[in-house]
């Protein structure tokens, strides 16, 4: 099931990356705004650095992380870049209101052992509106 939807106090909720979600009343709707700030977040962090070969330095360095071998500065860093990403692809039109502003909290939990990495975002918009993205 597709997990978006916008909250009473406008705050945009993603967990799943989608081109369309599904209303309530059957219809398909692309993704625009907000929505799809959202799933460039979703996109960015899914990417495995050195995955897409067209641009081998986009991505986040999963491998480093899962072995241990990058320290948590490095990984706030490359987490911090994967978030913002999306601002690199956006005209000047499509910053002033969809531009991602600051990153309000960032959280993450790694089990080598499983290789499950957990992350939670808080990401403050442009135009003042709020993302929560969970991978």
């Amino acid at each position: 099931m597709i997990s978006f939807g916008l909250s009473k106090n406008d705050t945009v909720y993603s967990n799943h990356i989608n081109d369309l979600i599904m209303q309530p009343n059957g219809q398909l709707q692309v993704l625009t705004g907000a929505y799809s700030i959202a799933q460039s977040i979703n996109c960015a962090l899914s990417l495995w650095l050195g995955e897409y070969e067209l641009n081998s330095t986009e991505g986040v360095p999963y491998k480093l992380i899962f072995q241990g071998s990058a320290n948590p500065q490095l990984i706030d860093y490359q987490l911090t870049n994967a978030i913002l990403s999306p601002n690199k692809y956006m005209s000047k039109e499509q910053f002033e209101l969809f531009g991602i502003k600051k990153i309000n909290s960032l959280t993450y939990s790694l089990d080598r052992q499983t290789r499950k990495f957990n992350l939670d975002a808080v990401v403050l918009l442009n135009n003042g509106q709020d993302i929560i993205v969970s991978i």
